[in-house]
């Protein structure tokens, strides 16, 4: 089987999401009873949302692309889980799909870039 290639118009993407992975191993758990969700998840998130305005400005080049932000930015917070609750399920997976619609309806990502969206962005 051979291996997905990152497209260009995915890589701004795919490049964020490895620099979150890298920002999980930077915030180490809480040392506290574990219930519910650790809250250095609130930690994590916060850090992620520091320039995320900034970082989605990057996805995209084309004409406009910055008024697309605001709703933009609410499905990839979305994406991650509650901050109030601390905690992750399938309405969170869906504001990720939400995301790449998006991505796909205002044409910075085309059709050519479905593979690469799916087995790299979303996996």
């Amino acid at each position: 089987m051979s291996e997905t290639v990152i497209t260009e118009a995915c890589r701004p993407v795919v490049e964020w999401l490895d620099e979150l992975t890298k920002l999980v191993d930077e915030v180490p758990p809480v040392d506290q009873p574990m219930r519910f969700g650790n809250k250095a998840f609130r930690t994590l998130i916060d850090r992620m949302n520091e320039n995320i305005d900034e970082r989605i400005k990057v996805f995209c080049g084309s004409e406009n692309f910055e008024r697309a932000i605001p709703e933009l930015r609410v499905y990839l917070q979305e994406s991650f889980g509650s901050y109030e609750r601390i905690d992750y399920g399938t309405g969170h997976e869906m504001n990720f799909v939400v995301f790449l619609f998006c991505m796909f309806a205002i044409g910075a990502f085309q059709a050519s870039d479905m593979v690469c969206a799916i087995n790299k962005v979303f996996q």
